[in-house]
């Protein structure tokens, strides 16, 4: 049995056509109707394919099972060209690096349960990449993904077909959540200050001392930034502000 790591034969020249090969701009079609999939951009923005140009891919995911079931998935499909898979972030970004990679389909990793991280750094690596963060249930926030960089959320527990739609949706340059959510607002240099402080376990008391304003100054500043962090407290604001990175 081959190792879930190597590469699916693919055609040598890459977008070559194919006679009959369903464009990959059909899967558009009635996206808005499809029961889990809502396209949030029609505007084919950032996006630098070509509707015949077919995919690569790279599923990152813990479990071998996900990356063989991927792999049964989409190489059935005409318009994608190959579909790798790595266990680890290091091997990640090394095959982004090495195959010029269009889709990168993540899940959670050590250390970095939602995928955030990894997609950042893709995204800072090849920003021409669009990731699709890979849920288990229904976790993963829009508005988390898209500070990081994401491109949308799928639940693995989806019908292989809204799976398949998802990646060839990404493929397209297309942004997909469950629903459209406005970016997140910048936090303000003062409320950043302030969730570094609550992460390091300082009442609000301690905060005023530390930053010489008085309680019901920071008060009023972390109640901004739980609502910029959709968070309702400061257990979940300091989750969220990790999870976007804001702080270590």
């Amino acid at each position: 049995m081959s190792h879930p790591d190597v590469t699916v034969p693919a055609p040598a020249e890459r977008g070559a056509p194919e006679p009959g090969r369903p464009r990959l701009r059909a899967l558009i079609g009635g996206a808005e109707r499809h029961g889990r999939l809502t396209v949030s951009d029609s505007v084919l923005r950032r996006a630098p394919y070509s509707p015949d140009r077919r995919l690569r891919v790279v599923v990152v995911a813990q479990e071998e099972i996900l990356h063989w079931g991927f792999r049964v998935l989409l190489t059935e499909q005409p318009w994608i060209e190959r579909c790798l898979a790595a266990s680890t972030t290091e091997h990640a970004q090394e095959l982004v690096r090495r195959y010029d990679i269009d889709v990168a389909v993540v899940g959670p990793m050590p250390g970095d349960e939602l995928g955030l991280a990894l997609s950042r750094r893709i995204q800072q690596e090849a920003p021409r990449v669009r990731v699709l963060l890979m849920s288990p249930d229904d976790g993963v926030s829009p508005r988390m993904a898209q500070a990081a960089g994401a491109s949308g959320v799928i639940v693995r527990t989806w019908p292989a077909a809204d799976l398949v739609t998802a990646v060839g949706m990404a493929g397209m340059g297309l942004t997909l959540f469950d629903h459209v959510d406005a970016p997140p607002s910048e936090l303000s240099h003062r409320e950043r200050d302030i969730i570094r402080l609550i992460a390091a376990g300082a009442t609000n008391r301690e905060i005023a001392d530390r930053l010489y304003l008085s309680p019901n100054t920071i008060k009023q500043h972390a109640s901004a930034l739980y609502r910029k962090l959709e968070a309702r407290n400061r257990a979940e604001a300091v989750r969220c502000a990790q999870q976007l990175g804001l702080i270590a």
